[in-house]
């Protein structure tokens, strides 16, 4: 099963796909989506100058969890340059993101499988 994008409205963010089931079946559906949006900018603040935890996050802007996860890894990975902040704020987040990412590598070297409890490693093995 494939595919095939048709006619494309931008404006409201619908658009129609045509379904291919081989061999020979063929349905047009309608697809939408609802684009996230807030200002990253906001989110940094929030995230690495606010020091909020993530279940704050979600309640002060009003979205899920997954989508304040992938703004956030965004953020990470693309960095703060365009971003709205002061020079001072831009400073604060990236010494933040620095500390995070080098936390989590920390805690990934110092990992060990010694240390999963012995039940669940039985049931992942």
């Amino acid at each position: 099963m494939f595919c095939q994008p048709l006619e494309i409205n931008q404006e409201v963010g619908a658009g129609d796909v045509q379904v291919v089931e081989l061999p020979d079946a063929i349905k047009t559906v309608l697809v939408r989506w609802n684009k996230v949006k807030f200002d990253l900018a906001d989110l940094a603040r929030l995230r690495w100058i606010k020091k909020m935890t993530l279940p704050e996050i979600c309640q002060e802007i009003s979205l899920g969890r997954s989508a304040v996860q992938v703004s956030i890894r965004t953020i990470r990975k693309v960095g703060i340059s365009q971003l709205n902040l002061t020079e001072f704020e831009k400073i604060t987040v990236e010494s933040e993101i620095k500390r995070e990412v080098q936390k989590f590598t920390q805690e990934q070297k110092n990992f060990s499988l010694h240390e999963v409890h012995e039940s669940f490693r039985m049931e992942v093995v």
